[in-house]
């Protein structure tokens, strides 16, 4: 379910000292916010629909975690194929990769969390 962005294509004009505008931004920064959608939260008393950033992670972590997931979609791919030809699957050689994958993900959890 995709949802629709609200028109913005009015704007609103605010007349304020240069103080004012840099104690808006510094407090919209902090919340790390653009200077209208921290106003625009202000004056709605509702808070942003925006999410906090995700936390930092290892990019050596993030490469092996996506090497697994490459592996996964290749076994993925080779099982629907053999599927579709009617040829037979080999279910223990199959669940041998997947442990064997399962194994390597934790080890590099393990390896970073530490």
């Amino acid at each position: 379910m995709t949802e629709l962005l609200p028109d913005r294509s009015c704007s609103l004009h605010v007349r304020c000292s240069k103080e004012e505008r840099a104690r808006w931004k510094a407090k919209a920064a902090a919340h790390q916010m653009p200077l209208s959608e921290y106003l625009r939260a202000a004056l709605d008393g509702a808070p942003s629909g925006r999410r906090r950033a995700p936390p930092a992670v290892d990019h050596r972590l993030l490469v092996q975690v996506a090497r697994a997931g490459n592996n996964l979609n290749q076994i993925a791919r080779a099982l629907n194929a053999a599927h579709r030809s009617g040829a037979p699957l080999d279910a223990l050689a199959v669940l041998a990769e997947l442990i064997e994958i399962n194994r390597a993900l934790r080890a590099a959890l393990e390896s970073f969390s530490r």
